[in-house]
């Protein structure tokens, strides 16, 4: 990918540069030109300086120059050498171009000024797409583009409004190097649009338009967001537009905080409602007080998380002079201000929940979009687990943590000075260095099948599982009397594929074919993927009916009942050979 850029000033012809490649990070790499004021490429004081971009739209391999992007041009008259380094040092200085669309380019002048006769002229083209000051857009051919967002130091509620037009395109937000929110396609949901994108390769499971395929409903329009808790200001959003003709505009959501009061007596399930909700806190949740999962700060930028010592904090939009009379509220801070449990003082439940769901079976690929059943007006669910998500920070100087997985594996974790990482843990200690670890989150992906999500609020089990599994897991629902004892539910993920029963001798294994023909047999219940009523070359031999569990064969010989061959049977559970009986 090339930019292009040329520059001329009054009497002089146009200088093209238009060999400048672009670097992995957006920037071009300097061209530098020499010559004497008023000659070749130096312009002379008071000359009227034009400088322009490459053809817009015509060569895929140039990078354009989009307005719309928040892409500009600037200039600088120094005395100083600057390096690429030094880019955010020469934009900070530069006096920025208005460039316009003409003749096919964007176009800007200005008038050259160097009283002190300084030796230096730095022009330049900032082509990084981004939204530091809060919008763009863009229309026309097929393309995928990289915006730097900046959102601030600020901490709280922060995201992206975006728009499509009527050729589906994708939203992917990324920060502190995690994928924060993906839209997958959306736009109009038409045939003709489905299939196009279906004709450019992408995966059915992406395209998220609106079903029935009727082309009556465009669901572009929409604000993505995510909990921002760190001061790192920086956030890259992908877009993918495929097809031609697309158009989509966007705008930042900076980070914003909900006010709210609190008592900030560390309180019991005993005295909680008779606390007097009088103390300003702010939260990063997206409702009017905060829920579960939410966090607390102690001033409205997010500085300071608030210490909420593990223990129950009545709540209210304002602030009170006494304990509320009706309607009070409460929840449970942890110490590191994560929101852990919410309960209501006007309580209209007469008793904790019961959770009475019954095992789940589904099947590999179909949609999954159940609320888990239980008695008692559940207001919150939870996973009853220790696996949280840990944020490990590295200091100055690096640091490195002792962390303990989800699976119970105990590893050193070493992080740079001045990086982020995070991991699924129960645990995680700093060993050496000036770093920190925070638990931010309990992490319920560890406990549940993959492609499938837990809605802590409403009970609502959806998304689409990926692979065969069984799992047992322990549910907690809570309503305002408190919270259920953790009820095993099994979760078991099928093939889908439709298996013939048939009967095998699993006790009796024989080295050879022959061997495996002449054993007493006794007789189990097995299960095959194949067409036939037993087992033939190539099938998938599974201990359960559901498929779940394919049988390690080990590469040995089974006797099978009513067929004329032994199998042996591999590893993957496949039949790798038959012999004859």
């Amino acid at each position: 990918m090339k930019a292009e850029q040329r520059y001329s000033f009054t009497g002089s012809s146009n200088f093209d540069l238009n060999n400048i490649e672009l670097s992995p990070t957006g920037l071009a790499l300097f061209d530098t030109k020499t010559g004497v004021g008023g000659v070749d490429y130096m312009p002379y004081d008071g000359a009227t300086v034009t400088i322009a971009s490459g053809l817009v739209g015509l060569d895929p391999n140039v990078k354009d120059f989009e307005t719309s992007l928040n892409n500009k041009a600037y200039y600088l008259v120094t005395d100083t050498v600057y390096t690429e380094a030094d880019k955010d040092t020469i934009i900070s200085l530069a006096t920025s171009v208005s460039m316009s669309l003409s003749g096919g380019r964007y176009v800007g002048t200005f008038v050259f000024s160097n009283p002190s006769n300084y030796e230096y002229l730095y022009l330049i083209w900032d082509i990084r797409d981004n939204l530091s000051t809060g919008s763009g857009s863009y229309s026309g051919k097929a393309a995928t583009k990289y915006i730097n967002v900046d959102f601030g130091s600020n901490k709280g509620k922060a995201g992206i409004s975006h728009t499509v037009g009527g050729n589906p395109c994708r939203f992917m937000l990324e920060y502190n190097g995690a994928i924060v929110s993906d839209t997958g396609y959306i736009g109009l949901n038409s045939v003709a649009n489905y299939n196009a994108l279906i004709a450019k390769g992408i995966d059915p499971d992406d395209i998220k338009l609106h079903t029935p395929l009727n082309g009556l409903v465009n669901n572009g329009s929409a604000t993505i967001r995510f909990k921002k808790h760190l001061d790192m200001a920086d956030a890259v959003l992908t877009v993918y537009a495929p097809l031609n003709s697309s158009s989509w505009t966007v705008s930042r959501v900076m980070p914003s905080l909900s006010t709210f009061y609190i008592d900030i007596t560390n309180g019991t399930l005993a005295n909680v409602c008779s606390q007097t909700p009088n103390d300003q806190k702010w939260h990063d949740g997206p409702l009017t007080l905060p829920s579960y999962g939410d966090r607390i700060y102690d001033d409205a930028d997010g500085d300071t998380l608030y210490d909420g010592g593990n223990a129950y904090h009545i709540m209210n939009p304002t602030s009170l002079g006494a304990p509320p009379v009706s309607g009070g509220k409460y929840i449970g801070i942890r110490t590191d201000g994560v929101v852990i449990s919410y309960g209501e003082c006007d309580c209209a439940s007469i008793a904790v929940p019961t959770v009475n769901q019954v095992d789940l079976d589904f099947v590999i690929g179909r949609e999954v979009d159940i609320i888990l059943s239980a008695t008692n007006s559940p207001t919150s669910w939870a996973i009853d687990g220790a696996c949280e998500t840990f944020e490990l920070t590295g200091g100055t100087k690096g640091s490195i943590f002792s962390v303990t997985f989800c699976d119970t594996t105990i590893k050193n974790v070493s992080v740079n000075a001045g990086s982020t990482v995070r991991v699924s843990a129960t645990a995680a200690t700093l060993s050496f260095g000036s770093g920190t670890a925070t638990s931010i989150s309990v992490d319920d992906s560890f406990y549940l099948p993959n492609g499938l999500s837990l809605n802590s609020t409403t009970g609502r089990l959806s998304g689409t599982p990926t692979e065969a599994c069984s799992f047992d897991i322990d549910f907690i629902a809570t309503n305002c009397f408190g919270s259920s004892s953790p009820t095993t539910v099994t979760i078991t993920v099928a093939t889908g594929i439709q298996l013939t029963p048939f009967a095998m001798d699993v006790e009796n294994v024989s080295a050879s074919g022959a061997a495996a023909c002449l054993i007493s047999p006794t007789y189990s219940m097995m299960y095959h993927n194949g067409i036939g009523d037993v087992p033939t070359l190539g099938d998938t031999i599974y201990i359960d009916y559901k498929g779940i569990d394919v049988l390690m064969g080990g590469s040995r010989w089974y006797n099978v009942d009513g067929s004329l061959d032994s199998v042996k049977v591999c590893e993957t559970g496949k039949v790798c050979d038959i012999h004859t009986c």
